[in-house]
């Protein structure tokens, strides 16, 4: 009997521990508006190391850079530098993706970004998911790119909003919306 009590509370423990830890690093990693805050929250499952815009934003150097959206969101805003490795990609093309820097996974704010940091992590990858994703980083006046014609990257003030009820996270005026993905 005092094994069982015992088991059950070194179990309740281990929970709590690991659940503490997401919520310490949620709380770190930050998105400003609460609204939007609790919509990831809802989506996402913590299972990859979350990193803030502003970390983000002043190491940017130190990561390899993965967008994880669909070509077509990519093709009109991305952010600088950033390879393009679509979520479901099969696994003999991840093993293109450099070993050598830590990686940070992004989408529109974390959800498909997440499912693919959740495979490399299994390769070995040390890898991490942009809180808020692209509309966090955009919506903190962050730089935001796409590919010209002679695939050079060019300053866009336009984002792929996803969709409508998505898109609606990008709050951002300084940016206009577009594209529309219908799953």
């Amino acid at each position: 009997m005092y094994r069982t009590i015992l088991y059950k509370l070194s179990f309740l423990f281990i929970f709590i521990f690991l659940n503490s830890t997401n919520t310490l690093e949620a709380q770190k990693a930050h998105v400003n508006n609460p609204a939007f805050a609790a919509k990831i929250n809802s989506m996402i499952h913590h299972t990859v190391d979350l990193i803030d815009v502003d970390q983000l934003q002043s190491e940017y150097d130190k990561y390899y850079i993965i967008d994880t959206r669909k070509k077509e969101e990519y093709d009109l805003s991305h952010l600088p530098n950033a390879a393009l490795y679509y979520y479901k990609i099969d696994d003999k093309s991840l093993e293109q993706i450099p070993k050598d820097k830590p990686i940070v996974v992004y989408c529109s704010i974390g959800v498909r970004s997440e499912l693919l940091g959740e495979r490399l992590k299994k390769k070995g990858y040390t890898v991490y998911n942009l809180y808020g994703g692209l509309f966090e980083w955009a919506n903190r006046d962050n730089q935001v790119v796409f590919c010209d014609k002679n695939n050079q990257e060019q300053v866009t003030n336009t984002i792929h909003q996803y969709n409508f009820v998505w898109g609606k996270w990008m709050d951002n005026k300084n940016y206009k919306k577009k594209g529309m993905i219908i799953l």
